[in-house]
């Protein structure tokens, strides 16, 4: 993870309406039917977790709630995944996630229930399209992707806030 020096936090009412178009950096695949497994591309196997990271994505994991935004917890299609989906179009969390490569030591957060997000550049130009957004200061990063369909993405940043809080740690908080 790249040194993550102190930003300047943005209001949680500018995240709802600039968060309205985040470019997915990894896609979800869905199925037609919310009966269905998601199909999640680009997440991490528990099993592939470095030993740190993997008893802190199971803790956070393990903390999701079952319902996001009012939508309920949905199984993942393939087994063994550090990932889990409500609803749909589904909203997707992933922890072990990578950082993408666009984050630089100057790159605004967001902070909402006390976890620091970062959005790529090209999520404020494009209102319409997903959205990825990726924690900043904790350890294991986490991802939580939002469909277009279902932003803005406060409720479901404030709802997977407290498990992010509780299974990762703050190396440094979005100041």
């Amino acid at each position: 993870m790249p040194p993550s020096p102190r930003r300047t936090p943005r209001p949680a009412a500018g995240v709802a309406l600039a968060l309205v178009g985040i470019t997915v950096g990894a896609t979800l695949g869905l199925t037609a039917c919310s009966a269905d497994p998601v199909r999640v591309e680009g997440a991490p196997a528990l099993a592939d977790l470095p030993d740190g990271d993997r008893a802190a994505c199971e803790a956070v994991l393990d903390a999701l709630p079952d319902e996001v935004d009012g939508q309920e917890v949905r199984e993942i299609e393939q087994d063994g995944l550090s990932a889990r989906a409500w609803g749909e179009p589904a909203v997707v969390v992933v922890c072990g996630a990578a950082m993408p490569a666009s984050f630089t030591e100057i790159s605004d957060c967001e902070e909402v229930g006390g976890v620091g997000w970062y959005a790529e550049p090209a999520a404020y130009r494009d209102q319409t399209a997903d959205a990825v957004l990726t924690t900043i200061g904790q350890v294991p990063v986490v991802e939580l992707r939002i469909p277009a369909e279902r932003r803005p993405p406060v409720e479901e940043m404030v709802d997977v806030a407290p498990a992010v809080l509780a299974g990762t740690e703050t190396v440094e908080p979005c100041v």
